[in-house]
Formats: C-alpha cells, sequence, structure tokens
C-alpha cells in the first residue's frame, strides 16, 4: 500500500495546461523519447491517408507489460497530456512510477488523420462552441477483425509487445461536450446549452 499512497502523492503533482497540442507537437514530442535511456521508439504502421503511427516502449525488465493508446476516438486530446505525463516520470529514476516493476508500451496517436481535423480546437480546451464547431469523429471500430491500417497498427502493437494490460486511454467525460451539461444544474444555464448542442 505503500507505493499506492506515493503514486496517488505523484498525481498530485500534476501541473496546470494553457492547451492540448498539435498533431506535430505530438509526433516531435514522440520522437525525442527514441534520444533517452530506455525508450525505444518505432513505426508500426501509417493511417489511411499515410501519416506515421508509432510505437514507443519503456524497458525497465518488469512484469507485467501495459499497453496505452491514445486517440483512438481522435476528438479526445486529454491522452496526449497523460501520455507525456507518464514518459516525464518513466525518464527520473527516483519516481514512485518504477515502484509498479512494469513494462511499458505507448501507442501516442492511434488516429492521426482525425486529430489534424480536430486540432484548431485543442487550442481552446473550455470553449464549447470551439469544440461544438469543430470536433469531428469517424468510424472506427476498433473491435473484430481489423479493417483499417490504424485497426492493423494496433494489432501490431499488441504482437510487438504481448501486454498483460491494454487500455485505450478515452476522455470518459466527454468533456466539454457532455461535461459541461453534467456540471450545470441551473435550469436557465441548461436552456442556453440546449441551444448551444441543437447549434
Amino acid at each position: 500500500m505503500e507505493g499506492i499512497g506515493a503514486m496517488l502523492d505523484l498525481l498530485g503533482q500534476v501541473g496546470e495546461f494553457g492547451r492540448y497540442p498539435t498533431l506535430a507537437e505530438v509526433h516531435g514530442r514522440t520522437r525525442t523519447l527514441g534520444d533517452k535511456s530506455r525508450f525505444k521508439v518505432e513505426g508500426i504502421g501509417r493511417s489511411r491517408l499515410g501519416r506515421d503511427i508509432d510505437l514507443v516502449s519503456f524497458r525497465s525488465g518488469g512484469q507485467p507489460t501495459v499497453l496505452l493508446w491514445g486517440f483512438e476516438d481522435p476528438h479526445e486530446p486529454i491522452c496526449s497530456l497523460s501520455m507525456a505525463w507518464l514518459w516525464e516520470q518513466l525518464a527520473d529514476p527516483d519516481s514512485p512510477i518504477h515502484d509498479l516493476g512494469c513494462d511499458w508500451a505507448f501507442i501516442p496517436c492511434l488516429n492521426p488523420d482525425g486529430v489534424l481535423r480536430n486540432e484548431h480546437w485543442f487550442q481552446y480546451p473550455g470553449d464549447l462552441r470551439a469544440f461544438l464547431n469543430g470536433s469531428w469523429e469517424d468510424e472506427l471500430p476498433f473491435w473484430g477483425a481489423p479493417q483499417h491500417p490504424e485497426e492493423h497498427a494496433l494489432e501490431e502493437a499488441i504482437v510487438r509487445t504481448k501486454p498483460e494490460l491494454l487500455f485505450g486511454m478515452h476522455d470518459e467525460s466527454h468533456f466539454p461536450g457532455h461535461g459541461y451539461w453534467a456540471l450545470v444544474s441551473d435550469e436557465a444555464l441548461q436552456g442556453e446549452l440546449a441551444g448551444h448542442f441543437a447549434y
């Protein structure tokens, strides 16, 4: 339990952010990891429009292996900040994250084509109108037999890393869309919000 307490303390130190990173920034941050000790960056495929899909691995010699992937839904950008924070912790030899004894694998951006279509509203987190005017999602099921290059890339990552735990890093609150709805209890504001959704 001591390790869990240390991890909770660590989570309390997560800093503020002003916006979500663009696709170019996600790729740039990913590529710099290849120069860091115990990190490995390799290509696992290309999107339908030919953009790179990368796999980041961090080997500590531990078990189990955890595979996390981001941007399965390209309008849920919080994963990019979460992964960047995890990478900072893994790069720090004194971080309590190493007490978990895991090997780690990440797909920073599984759907780069979709992220590029969304990234203009990433500059305005919390702006409902920017989200509603710019949010875009495609129909990639990511279950059953792979049909699209992005699904094949996820399959390739699973084959290469043989993870014991897999987790798609979704924004399950669907903020700032449904998240606004859940946070607003004032009936007048709910009426205005209904107008925004209709818009």
